[in-house]
């Protein structure tokens, strides 16, 4: 009797020693678990700081995955800062505005909107078009613009083509401003503010007062935004060919003139100088006319 309730007693107290082994095995995975689920928090932290680009990121590598997503996400204008300090009106430098004047005010080239004064006309889009990028050259497209200028009773003015050549910027061939439309409101107050805040679509009316039809939007320049030239001029406006060369044109109806992808002056290539390659973009080879 004594030898079984010996066994007995020693089979009780391994019983006990190994439910006790076991539990504190079990008990060692929950902490790892837990320990591993805490790192995956903290990573995830990291993640989600850097989808948010706003919280600190995570350690180990949840943190270099937070940073890596903060650096990859921030910038919604390719890490531009709109910068627009006291401006009222004119590009935020991130190819976005500051504002709008009002339709009896003009944006400054400081960005002020400043009341705007009237006077004559010095300033329209072409009613028609050229048919072709061959004006026989920049002198042909400034006789085309003192021409209508006459049709319209404008020439007592000295009227030029707002075109660039391979040895001639745009900017330069126009006169210092201001100039007006046919309804006596400023475009613009000098060839700077000209180039920094684009001529509005409401103030783009031909010589007799009218808007030209939206069908016909491309207006040549040979320019880029400020008004430079590029190589994309029509063989400085001599050829009328397909295909080969082209003309960079502008929009006059562009909502925000000061866009790099769509402005009033330098917007895209036509399909060609032709008037099949014009038409095909919407252009007929129409020009902006100033008067110096």
């Amino acid at each position: 009797m004594a030898k079984a309730t010996g066994s007995w007693v020693a089979l009780r107290i391994m019983k006990f020693l190994l439910t006790w082994v076991v539990g504190m095995g079990m008990l060692a995975c929950g902490d790892s678990s837990s320990s591993a689920g805490g790192n995956s928090n903290t990573g995830g932290g990291g993640t989600n700081a850097g989808g948010s680009n706003t919280g600190a990121g995570g350690v180990g590598a949840g943190n270099e995955g937070g940073a890596g997503a903060a650096n990859q996400g921030g910038g919604g204008n390719g890490g531009c800062t709109p910068d627009c300090g006291n401006k009222m009106c004119g590009s935020d430098g991130c190819n976005g505005s500051c504002g709008v004047c009002g339709p009896e005010d003009i944006c400054s080239s400081d960005g002020a909107c400043v009341t705007a004064p009237s006077g004559d006309t010095s300033f329209f889009v072409s009613s028609v078009g050229n048919g072709s990028g061959d004006f026989g050259g920049v002198v042909g497209a400034d006789m085309f613009c003192q021409d209508l200028a006459e049709a319209a009773a404008l020439g007592d003015k000295t009227w030029r083509a707002y075109l660039s050549t391979s040895s001639e910027d745009a900017r330069d061939r126009i006169g210092t401003g201001p100039w007006f439309n046919s309804a006596g409101l400023v475009v613009a107050a000098d060839v700077a503010s000209l180039h920094a805040n684009g001529i509005a679509m409401d103030r783009m009316l031909n010589e007799f007062g009218q808007m030209p039809p939206i069908s016909d939007h491309d207006i040549v320049t040979g320019s880029t935004q400020n008004g430079t030239a590029t190589a994309d001029t029509c063989d400085n406006w001599t050829s009328p060919a397909e295909f080969t060369p082209k003309a960079m044109v502008g929009h006059f109806n562009s909502p925000n003139p000061i866009n790099q992808f769509d402005n009033w002056n330098s917007t895209h290539q036509s399909n060609g100088c032709d008037p099949v390659g014009l038409d095909a973009t919407g252009g007929s080879a129409r020009v902006y006319c100033f008067a110096l």
